[in-house]
């Protein structure tokens, strides 16, 4: 397997040296981004090459005096951020969907199509020159000197948050990229005059100098852009959402593209428009480089070419239903417990670590999205609850085995655990599925909702704990005992 493993990286390394994607560092004089390295995550019969600087990365708004490089860095994810979300806004899925939903209903549109597809080895398939084009262009409307200041941000959604000063730039044609509902405000700090023509100089060494070390050799990568370093992300942003407003941009006045990283989906009402989208998928957009990978290429359109159509969209992890536009997350068939890691407690007694893991809800996924009743229906909801708490379920069933050693003692303890842990999720579903709707719900509901969770929780663990040949004799007894209460209440009702 070690040999293997090794083989793989070795030709790894030979296609990138042979290919002139990896080339020797030129030494020259002036600012050059900090060297990374790579490491290299298994991906079918190949690697993903992940860039990790050798520097401790900072938060992208701190300033680090120790080194100049980070902060150059920084203000150049700064800057890039701020142009990305002024000439392109801000993606959110969640919103883009509930607004296709409301059209469907509103319109009364029968049917809709759909075409899912995902860019092939998107960071690096990025044409770098191509690239710091696109970024001259769309700064091309900046003013030559720009002002970089402190503002006051805090977050609206949590009251008690402490206010932070972050540096943005202020200018009218730069928005700050702060998410919607977030507070903010001048300050009188300190500011600083920085020049555009500076700021396109560092893009420019950033793309063109990329440096990575490999086998304590530094090279230069000539082609893409590394996943990884600070800027990867919004580099990669910029370059496909120009190619989206330019090369697709007749598909966007006959439907909806939504794209996240490297994943696309578009939607339209015309089956011939969906069409042609899918030939564009097959054909690819030589000029930018950019080609789609046809093992995850998706669509519900019948073509003449015999193209597999399917009832289910997978996108960005989500299952959407073409017919009924119902989204749940597609969970991994994987075994559960495989993608489970126990460290060593942190020397935290088993019970408090317990508490700790189990206290992370949002594992579950039960997002205000996928609880939204506008676009999935009450028993659609139900179902996602119920597969949750049995997910819930066999992920305590695990945790508890592994703390304890297969003998788990104390269970009364870990019972109590659970049934504090159980209460937060029933309070977070109702929260984010009720009362995030009409903002109060009364005590009634309330009571009712929660003790409806609380059952199916109960059950989940029934379930999971009586079909484990550990855990079985040991909780059967308070399984036995929870039985005979609920059917003494209900002889007395």
């Amino acid at each position: 397997m070690r040999s293997t493993w090794n083989s793989i990286q070795r030709k790894f390394i030979k296609k990138g040296k042979r290919s002139n994607t990896l080339q020797p560092d030129i030494n020259c004089k002036g600012w050059k981004p900090p060297i990374g390295r790579y490491v290299l995550i298994p991906k079918n019969s190949d690697v993903r090459p992940i860039f990790k600087p050798e520097y401790v990365k900072p938060r992208y708004y701190t300033i680090d005096h120790k080194n100049p490089e980070t902060n150059h860095l920084n203000l150049i994810f700064k800057f890039l951020k701020q142009l990305h979300t002024t000439i392109y806004g801000n993606t959110n899925f969640g919103n883009e969907w509930e607004s296709i939903v409301q059209h469907k209903r509103n319109e009364g549109t029968t049917h809709l199509y759909f075409v899912s597809c995902d860019v092939t080895n998107a960071f690096g398939s990025i044409i770098q020159e191509e690239l710091y084009n696109i970024i001259q262009t769309l700064c091309k409307d900046l003013p030559e000197n720009l002002i970089l200041k402190y503002y006051a941000v805090k977050s609206k959604k949590f009251v008690e948050e402490i206010v932070c000063y972050k540096q943005y730039f202020s200018d009218p044609n730069l928005l700050l990229p702060l998410a919607p509902g977030t507070l903010y405000s001048n300050t009188n700090m300190r500011w600083q005059q920085v020049k555009k023509k500076w700021l396109l100089e560092k893009i420019s060494e950033v793309i063109f100098q990329q440096r990575v070390k490999i086998n304590e050799e530094v090279h230069v990568i000539t082609k893409g852009v590394v996943q990884g370093a600070i800027t990867s992300s919004v580099l990669s942003d910029i370059y496909y959402n120009f190619i989206l407003h330019k090369a697709m941009s007749t598909y966007l006045t006959t439907g909806k593209i939504i794209k996240y990283v490297d994943d696309i989906l578009y939607v339209t009402e015309s089956e011939s428009v969906a069409r042609q989208f899918l030939q564009l998928t097959k054909e690819g957009i030589p000029q930018y480089n950019c080609y789609f990978k046809p093992s995850k290429t998706r669509t519900n359109v019948v073509t003449c070419d015999g193209n597999i159509t399917v009832d289910n969209i997978t996108y960005i992890g989500y299952e959407i239903n073409c017919t009924t536009l119902e989204v749940e997350y597609k969970h991994s068939h994987t075994n559960f417990s495989h993608t489970i890691k126990v460290s060593k407690k942190d020397d935290l007694p088993p019970l408090v670590y317990l508490r700790k893991r189990l206290s992370n809800i949002a594992c579950l996924k039960l997002s205000k999205f996928i609880l939204n009743r506008t676009i999935n229906s009450e028993n659609t909801i139900m179902r996602i609850i119920k597969r949750a708490c049995l997910l819930q379920a066999e992920y305590t069933c695990i945790l508890i085995k592994e703390l304890f050693d297969n003998e788990p003692r104390n269970i009364q303890g870990i019972l109590l655990v659970m049934q504090n842990i159980d209460k937060r999720i029933a309070r977070h579903i109702i929260k984010t599925s009720l009362i995030g709707e009409i903002g109060t719900i009364d005590k009634l509901s309330f009571n009712k909702w929660n003790r409806k969770i609380l059952h199916i929780l109960w059950m989940s663990y029934k379930t999971v704990f009586m079909k484990d040949k550990i855990l079985q004799p040991k909780f059967i007894r308070y399984f036995s005992q929870r039985k005979r209460i609920q059917i003494n209440k209900s002889h007395k009702l």
